[in-house]
């Protein structure tokens, strides 16, 4: 009784050292299963359809490329799940282990569809920012979220915005096509307009094509003017076609 009792405290102490130490395999390993892995892993797990379960209070997964030529690749790279201090945040995040830093990180409630990439390519952008800047590579123009939509910076190739310096075309040119809308407005009212089209609008006498009209409002004591810079005009054409020349 008592050798038996003996052989089995050998073995005992035996297999508490071979399971308590680090176990090398040098060969595949195939798991025909799920795997639970960390220090909070349980004995009769419910996995559901998890094929790999991490379980401990400070999740994190490196991945050590060991690399040993001083020419190949060797940046250590990290998944990082939550802050590891009391308070801290919440996220997933991709770490640059081997620089320190964080390119991309993800907050615990994000909404759906914050960040996608469609399969052709195109990137979709949910709740953002305010300010937040994308290009469109397809119509080659930059956008940004100005809090409940995206708007070109630039609507057109002047800008649709209030210019803050002079426009010096040098010797280049202005074009409009051919249209009511189209044109150069003064005082923010297409009333007072330089246009082109052909209409009953613009054709006049023997003008019964297209036309560069400049437009005035009704009143009679409106109309265009002519004359030296820095003086009095010299010729005067009123609304109702009175003309004056000095």
């Amino acid at each position: 009784m008592i050798k038996k009792l003996q052989s089995g405290f050998i073995f005992l102490l035996l297999s508490t050292a071979l399971f308590s130490q680090d176990q090398v395999f040098n060969t595949d390993v195939i798991v025909q299963g799920s795997m639970q892995i960390g220090e909070s892993a349980q004995n009769g797990y419910s996995f559901g359809f998890n094929t790999f379960v991490m379980s401990e209070d400070n999740l994190r997964m490196l991945f050590n490329d060991t690399s040993g030529s001083g020419s190949s690749p060797s940046n250590d790279w990290r998944f990082t799940f939550n802050d590891s201090s009391d308070g801290g945040d919440n996220y997933f995040s991709i770490d640059d282990a081997t620089g320190r830093k964080k390119p991309f990180r993800i907050d615990a409630g994000a909404p759906n569809d914050a960040f996608r990439i469609a399969d052709n390519g195109n990137i979709g952008i949910g709740e953002t920012e305010e300010g937040l800047m994308v290009y469109d590579t397809e119509e080659k123009v930059l956008y940004f979220w100005n809090g409940t939509e995206w708007s070109s910076v630039i609507k057109d190739n002047l800008g649709d915005h209030t210019a803050t310096t002079m426009l010096n075309m040098a010797h280049n040119v202005i074009r409009f096509d051919n249209g009511e809308v189209n044109g150069i407005e003064f005082n923010g009212g297409d009333q007072y307009k330089i246009a082109y089209r052909e209409s009953a609008n613009y054709g006049y006498g023997p003008v019964t094509g297209v036309s560069i009209k400049t437009s005035m409002s009704a009143p009679a004591n409106n109309g265009w003017t002519w004359g030296p810079y820095n003086a009095a005009p010299v010729t005067a054409i009123s609304t109702e076609g009175k003309m004056q020349i000095a």
